[in-house]
């Protein structure tokens, strides 16, 4: 609980070879706790997946008042095979449904996070609580592989009832869809 990874200006923090399996939810950095943040020192900080990994970079599961802000997050996509289950391969995943034991919303910020190069989605939003979420300034580019029939390729998906859900002065370009 309360706890925040601070990543310096020009500072890679490399993550890899996390499978994409349902548990831990493959996640590169997978975020089990209340009042969590990572705060970057602008665009330098970057959180970079490599060794082709399918699983997410970041991903926060049934947890409330996540804060990511000021960083980048790299996919490394032309390393990585697309999978059937699109729930993987993206850059910040945030779930939380009352049937996984979510007590309470979401409530978490996304501001000025640039999200490039995975082959699913720069954001994947699910759940019935995963309300009060906040995507703000952020620049979410190069989402898929064109031609690989299986990656999505999207900047943003939301699915199952998310309410109070903002999206605003973002820049979402250069995808497959």
């Amino acid at each position: 609980e309360g706890t925040t990874l601070l990543l310096a200006a020009n500072v890679t923090l490399y993550v890899s070879n996390v499978p994409a399996v349902q548990s831990p939810f493959g996640n590169q950095i997978d975020i089990r706790a209340n009042n969590c943040a990572i705060i970057g020192s602008g665009p330098s900080s970057l959180i970079q997946c490599t060794d082709g990994t399918q699983a997410n970079a970041v991903g926060v599961v049934h947890k409330s008042k996540f804060l990511m802000r000021d960083l980048t997050i790299d996919g490394d996509k032309d390393n990585v095979i697309a999978i059937i289950d699109d729930s993987f391969e993206s850059g910040i995943s945030l779930l939380c449904d009352s049937g996984g034991g979510a007590t309470s919303d979401m409530e978490a910020v996304i501001d000025n996070v640039t999200v490039r190069n995975f082959m699913q989605y720069g954001f994947n939003i699910y759940g019935n609580q995963a309300n009060g979420i906040k995507i703000v300034n952020c620049n979410i580019r190069a989402m898929g592989v064109n031609s690989d029939a299986l990656s999505v390729g999207a900047g943003i998906v939301s699915t199952r009832s998310v309410t109070d859900l903002h999206i605003v002065n973002n820049t979402i370009k250069d995808n497959k869809q």
